[in-house]
This record gives C-alpha cells, sequence and structure tokens, in this order.
C-alpha cells in the first residue's frame, strides 16, 4: 500500500483537518507537499440515521467535500478523516467495523473509536 505513496510525493495534497496528528502521519508516509486546509463543514449530521462507522465516514466525505468545492482549492488530492468514539461494541460489531476499508475499530476499556478517512481528487487532480 506504501508504495503507491512515492506517486503523490510530488503532487499538491490538501488535509482538511487542523489536526497536527493527522498532518504528521501524513508527512511520516512521505508526503510533504500538503497543505492544511480545515473544513468548515459543521459536523451536526443527524447520529440517528447513521451506525458509528457511517457517521464517521459521512463527516469525513463533507469535509472533504466542502474543501474541495472552494474556488480557490488548486490540489491533486484532498484528505480528510473523522473519528467518532461510541460505547463499547460487541465483538460482531468490531469485526464488521474492521472489515470495512474506510473504517477501523480501535477497542478501549471503556469504548471503542471509529475512524474514517476520504479522499478526493482535487481540482487539478480532476483535470
Amino acid at each position: 500500500m506504501l508504495e503507491g505513496l512515492a506517486a503523490l510525493a510530488h503532487r499538491r495534497v490538501v488535509l482538511a483537518s487542523a489536526s497536527p496528528r493527522r498532518l504528521e502521519l501524513l508527512r511520516q508516509v512521505g508526503l510533504h507537499h500538503i497543505q492544511v486546509r480545515p473544513s468548515k463543514f459543521e459536523e451536526n449530521l443527524d447520529k440517528s440515521r447513521f451506525t458509528a462507522a457511517q457517521y464517521a465516514t459521512e463527516t469525513a466525505r463533507h469535509k472533504a467535500l466542502d474543501v474541495c468545492a472552494a474556488a480557490d482549492c488548486e490540489a491533486d488530492l484532498v484528505i480528510a478523516a473523522d473519528t467518532v468514539r461510541t460505547p463499547l461494541a460487541s465483538a460482531g460489531e468490531r469485526q464488521h467495523a474492521q472489515q470495512r476499508s474506510t473504517c477501523s475499530a480501535a477497542g478501549e476499556r471503556t469504548g471503542q473509536h471509529c475512524h474514517a478517512n476520504c479522499v478526493l481528487p482535487g481540482r487539478r487532480g480532476g483535470r
């Protein structure tokens, strides 16, 4: 999987997050041309309509779309992420979440985190 990152090493990547940790992780895997543009998307989706994995995925998708829609977004790639903390799920629910490509669950003593990432081509990447 990391071999594919070499193709992105000299591309303009926008991180739709103000998280210093997410920026650090992207730099650790060799992405150095990263512009940080936090999304203005209000994280207010109706939680009753989603599982934790779906909520995190949809929120990440909306964040990426929000940044892509900016008139001055000249990125090749836009990366967004979201993390949702939920009550501890059953082993079956954790296994199902881990099988999804966009969500991985990390169990804790008191709960679990569901992480979702969304990667979209930017305006330059879509040309």
